[in-house]
Formats: structure tokens, C-alpha cells, sequence
């Protein structure tokens, strides 16, 4: 996931942060996002601090909003974790840090 990241930030500044490509890379970090409360894997990969700041910063409000949405999303992802990991204890504490 972290490589698809990098790839996407690439090519948004390629295609000088084209609309549609912004659209993809909200898809992929929606699909992202929902891996822990869908799937119950153990753990939240939240997109780059690049990415976010492109999204965020982009001219078209498309950018902006889906960016926004993400992150909400995100905020649920990691409150669901959080609940599991309280519900087990200490068994998984690393769970709530990003490896990297």
C-alpha cells in the first residue's frame, strides 16, 4: 500500500493533479480505509502526508472534498481499532502504530 501511495503521488504531480487521477486515489484509500472494519484486519494505513496535502491544497473542490471524506473515514477506522484493542487488552499494541 505504501508503494500504490508513492505511485499516486507521482503521478499527481505528473498530471499536474488532474481530477481524474484524484478521483482514483480517493477509490484506492476509500477501499484502504474500510480493510478494518470490513475485513477486521489488525491494523489502519492512513495515506502519506504528501497526498493528503496535494488533495487538500489541489484547485478543483473535487480534491478537496474527497480528501475530507477520506480522513472521516479514517477517524471511524481508527475509533474501531482502538475499541478492538481496548476489548483485548494488551494483546495487540501494536496494532495502532503504522509500520513502516
Amino acid at each position: 500500500i505504501c508503494f500504490l501511495d508513492q505511485m499516486t503521488v507521482m503521478a499527481l504531480i505528473q498530471e499536474n493533479d488532474h481530477p481524474l487521477l484524484q478521483v482514483c486515489a480517493t477509490a484506492l484509500y476509500h477501499t484502504v480505509a474500510n480493510l478494518n472494519t470490513k475485513h477486521q484486519v489488525p491494523f489502519v494505513l492512513p495515506p502519506s502526508p504528501t497526498l493528503v496535502y496535494r488533495m487538500l491544497m489541489s484547485p478543483t473542490a473535487i480534491g478537496v472534498s474527497s480528501m475530507c471524506g477520506i480522513l472521516s473515514e479514517y477517524k471511524q477506522s481508527f475509533q474501531s481499532l482502538k475499541n478492538i484493542v481496548n476489548e483485548h487488552g494488551d494483546e495487540h499494541p501494536s496494532a495502532l502504530y503504522r509500520s513502516g
